[in-house]
């Protein structure tokens, strides 16, 4: 049975909640569609200490198993704050990566991805961050820069 249009409650944590406000800012000229769709959900999230967020909560650094339900394809992969070299890669600015974030283990999303197609993806499975938040958070700043960014 799909998720109710209204979207489930996420939780991010203070120092995912900066980096991410970050890859919205960095991005909105470039690409305002998903800048937009990833401002929503950090606007709606619930913000908590790092160390306050449970494990099996996606956030920045952390590996997610998830499904799409219309293509039934399983994928896993780690979220960073933008586009990795790695395929193993899922940008927060992309599709998936903002509809993914701030879930937990089991909960699913009915979202709208950037061609105005409704996909339904649920999470199977979060694997806690490998390294710490402030690495990622210090890649995410570097991209930026590099790419004209703010200094």
């Amino acid at each position: 049975m799909p998720p109710q249009r209204h979207p489930p409650p996420i939780v991010l944590t203070t120092s995912d909640h900066d980096v991410l406000v970050g890859c919205v800012l960095a991005t909105m000229l470039t690409e305002p569609r998903a800048a937009g769709a990833l401002l929503d959900e950090v606007r709606r999230a619930q913000v908590v200490a790092d160390a306050s967020l449970a494990a099996d909560v996606v956030r920045l650094g952390s590996v997610v198993t998830y499904l799409d339900h219309a293509s039934g394809l399983r994928r896993q992969a780690r979220l960073v704050p933008v586009e990795g070299n790695a395929s193993e890669d899922l940008s927060a600015t992309s599709s998936d990566g903002a509809a993914l974030v701030g879930l937990r283990k089991g909960q699913s999303i009915l979202w709208d991805d950037r061609v105005g197609r409704q996909r339904w993806l649920t999470v199977l499975d979060v694997q806690p961050m490998r390294g710490p938040a402030h690495a990622i958070a210090l890649s995410a700043e570097s991209k930026s820069r590099q790419d004209g960014g703010e200094e």
